[in-house]
């Protein structure tokens, strides 16, 4: 999903600013129940909903335009692995 985002960043940073609401729409709800389901399986005693969008929301917003926009997407994706393998841990 990160190197999704990084490679369509034009394109993410155009849909965001033409939707309404992104929270509501097909693409984040592909992704939101995706991200649940598979949060389910491994971690089935843990709130997967809110997880899930939490973990989503991580590729949105100024941060990841910026460290992508600077050539930083590397340390972007290292970071979100980070915190994928800190929730999957635990």
């Amino acid at each position: 999903m990160t190197d999704l985002v990084v490679a369509n960043i034009g394109l993410v940073v155009a849909y965001d600013t033409a939707t309404d609401d992104p929270h509501t729409d097909e693409i984040h709800a592909f992704w939101y129940g995706h991200i649940t389901e598979l949060l389910s399986e491994a971690r089935p005693d843990d709130d997967a909903e809110r997880l899930a969008r939490l973990l989503l929301g991580t590729l949105g917003g100024d941060l990841v335009l910026h460290l992508i926009q600077s050539g930083q997407a590397a340390r972007l994706k290292a970071a979100i692995r980070q915190l994928v393998d800190s929730v999957l841990r635990c």
